[in-house]
């Protein structure tokens, strides 16, 4: 629950938390669903806005609470729509351009107010005249000029400016005005033309212009999950739902009561005033000047945010079906919007573009609090609705899961078997029955609960065997929530869950940010571009101050698996809590070899030389000596820490691989469950033939005692 934050009219310390906490006094335990719709909404000022669809049936207060946060937003950025036809959006007021020479729309009106002043002075020149000749030319340049206007009239089109706007529809949209749409709201165009017949007068075709990203929300209340183009719109929106419990609506209850009951002025006093109401909307103004100012500038598309974990989420976030892409997307967007919202408390990158303007780009970086808020707000990505997930995990898998192979039947002298293990409807009909105690025939169960899970990703189906005229189904998902979540730890106060992380390669020590961003910062050094870190107040920072302050808490944020511990300790790193093997490499490296670095701190690092994280401001001119460019470009030191794949699969015959991504994607696929990376124990155990890797050296044996003691 989001605790209400006292008012501070010097110093709001979390000025999303307080927009929350005043908004959900009147949306009541909503807060998940009024954080959507406020960074939804924010979004529309950014280079990539998304869209929002609120899912659930007539009476929940969905449009209640999108009211309560669009009322929040400047007026002139919002428009609600309420049983908008297909075309109606199309036909809304624009203004009349039409193309230069250069190509580029400029408006009509201006252009044609100039033409007709010179008509009309030429005609008043003309009619001063006696002299027919003089006439003649004057009315060829009339003819000319008259020509000119027709020419611009004639390719005049309607501009419709939708950039940095919130449209709301507001009732169900019909599914006509979702197919509509589709262009728009995928923001594959910056600008797109649509023709239409104009049955005004003469019938003639006319040309519209949409141009823009707007952001699109609706409250919908018909379920239209089991269409067939539902995922469609499913890959345009991001679907959730309001909260349909008994807490939620008791409160909503004393909210009417309170409401209905007291004079405005005690309602003003003891559940919302107009003057936090002011509060909320200036800072809403604030956080939009501060999006448009870091967006100024970059292209439409383009990310403005840095995120130095990012080689983690390729990891751990799922790659295996279709639906995987739009989730994938949609979590990043968000984790990208998060860091321009709080640019005030966020350490950024700050490069000049423009040496003679001294024209700068802020790039924030995303924090690992950003990265928990948008696990939050995407716990459930696909916004199926409550008493569909219900149904789905409490008789669905509890009938699947309950099977331990496929059917099969007797059929004369053969067992004809299903090719998977699967359910039937009918066991799904009679399941629900004894369970919920409700009767559904055929079409109703699938209506209601297999093509809205078939659609949202949750299950699949193939034909089944025993009976060619039916399918029969089996689970894509088996968990609530997002896989990348670790469940197990929790406080009271605020949701605090822990990424689980498998691959000790990716837990995201300081080693292993170092290395992240030093890579990003060569590509600007390489190209001379100026770039300098600061921090929250504009001072300017180091690396090794920069993740010493902002990135010091990992433990707080992610949790490494027990395997993937006890393989780390084989590595005989001591000095981090939970160090990637990167770092036990290096350190194994510097036991064994006894070469000149004493410790971690001093082993270089691809991309900048190490010494640069200590300094202030990192100058072309370190990379000038030897030494640097070795650390640089040299394989022989860059091989230190970037470790290499095998030349060949441990468990098969296969080789050859082009690289790492290209080795770890058959270990998954052919050898599931087996380590990829095998330690000196996996080696031994499992009778495999070592390569002369890194990672398959013998560990020494007193120092692994010693850390089990200390563990």
């Amino acid at each position: 629950m989001t605790h209400i934050i006292e008012r501070c009219p010097n110093k709001i310390e979390d000025v999303i938390e307080y927009c929350v906490s005043i908004i959900v006094k009147e949306a009541r335990n909503e807060e998940r669903l009024v954080k959507q719709l406020i960074y939804t909404m924010l979004s529309a000022y950014t280079n990539n806005p998304f869209n929002l669809g609120i899912n659930s049936p007539s009476g929940e207060g969905k449009n209640w609470v999108l009211r309560k946060v669009a009322e929040k937003f400047p007026r002139e950025d919002i428009t609600f729509l309420s049983h908008m036809t297909e075309r109606a959006l199309f036909h809304r007021k624009g203004t009349l351009v039409h193309k230069d020479a250069s190509g580029e729309y400029i408006p009509t009106e201006s252009k044609i107010k100039e033409i007709n002043k010179m008509i009309a002075e030429n005609e008043y020149e003309r009619d001063k005249l006696d002299d027919r000749d003089q006439q003649k030319e004057i009315n060829a340049v009339i003819e000319e000029l008259e020509d000119k206007r027709k020419e611009i009239l004639d390719n005049t089109k309607k501009l419709i400016e939708l950039s940095h706007t919130i449209l709301i529809f507001e009732d169900t949209p019909k599914m006509g005005l979702f197919e509509a749409l589709m262009s728009l709201f995928s923001h594959d165009m910056y600008e797109v033309e649509y023709e239409y017949v104009d049955t005004s007068g003469t019938i003639k075709t006319k040309t519209n212009i949409l141009r823009g990203w707007p952001v699109g929300i609706f409250a919908q209340a018909v379920d239209y999950s089991r269409y067939e183009r539902w995922p469609e719109v499913q890959r345009r929106f991001i679907m959730t739902n309001p909260k349909m419990d008994s807490k939620k609506y008791a409160a909503a209850v004393d909210l009417t009561i309170d409401k209905n009951c007291l004079p405005h002025f005690v309602y003003q006093k003891i559940v919302s005033s107009d003057e936090e109401k002011d509060e909320v909307r200036n800072i809403i103004l604030d956080i939009k000047r501060a999006i448009l100012s870091v967006c100024d500038g970059i292209g439409m598309d383009d990310n403005p945010t840095f995120v130095p974990y990012s080689g983690i989420l390729k990891r751990i976030l799922s790659k295996s079906k279709t639906s995987d892409m739009t989730a994938a997307k949609r979590f990043t967007s968000f984790l990208s919007l998060l860091p321009i919202i709080n640019i005030k408390k966020r350490p950024t990158l700050r490069i000049v573009t423009d040496e003679e303007t001294n024209e700068v780009q802020m790039i924030p970086l995303a924090l690992f609090d950003d990265l928990r808020e948008t696990s939050y707000l995407m716990e459930d990505p696909t916004g199926i609705r409550p008493y569909q997930a219900e149904w789905y995990h409490e008789i669905f898998l509890v009938i699947y899961n309950s099977k331990t192979q496929p059917d099969s039947r007797p059929k004369g002298n053969i067992i004809i078997e299903e090719l998977r293990k699967a359910v039937t409807t009918q066991e799904l009909i009679e399941a629900t029955k004894e369970m919920w105690g409700k009767d559904y025939n055929s079409n109703q169960l699938l209506q209601t609960f297999i093509y809205p899970l078939l659609n949202q990703g949750y299950i699949d189906s193939i034909r089944g065997e025993i009976d060619r005229r039916s399918n029969i189904y089996y689970p894509l998902v088996t968990s609530k929530y997002i896989k990348l979540l670790y469940e197990d730890e929790y406080n009271n106060f605020v949701n605090s869950k822990k990424i689980l992380i498998e691959n000790p390669d990716i837990f995201p020590s300081k080693t292993y940010l170092e290395f992240q961003i030093q890579g990003l910062l060569k590509y600007y050094y390489e190209k001379e571009v100026s770039i300098t870190i600061v921090d929250h107040e504009s001072n300017v920072i180091g690396i090794k101050e920069l993740i010493g302050r902002y990135y010091n808490d990992t433990k707080k944020y992610f949790e490494m698996s027990e395997m993937a511990k006890l393989r780390l300790k084989s590595l005989c790193l001591l000095d981090a809590l939970y160090p990637t093997r990167q770092e036990a490499v290096v350190n194994s490296n510097n036991n064994r070899n006894n070469t000149s670095h004493n410790n971690i701190s001093e082993i270089p690092k691809i991309g900048i030389s190490y010494n640069e994280i200590t300094e202030n401001k990192i100058d072309l001119d370190t990379y000038k000596d030897e030494d640097s460019k070795k650390l640089l470009y040299d394989d022989k030191y860059n091989n230190l820490i970037c470790l290499d794949y095998p030349g060949k699969c441990y468990y098969c015959d296969d080789g050859g691989f082009m690289d790492k991504d290209q080795y770890e994607r058959h270990g998954i696929r052919y050898h599931k469950n087996k380590p990829l990376y095998p330690g000196y124990a996996d080696i031994k155990a499992l009778g495999l033939q070592a390569q002369g890797m890194s990672w398959e050296q013998e560990p020494e044996i007193d120092v692994i005692f010693e850390e089990f003691k200390e563990n």
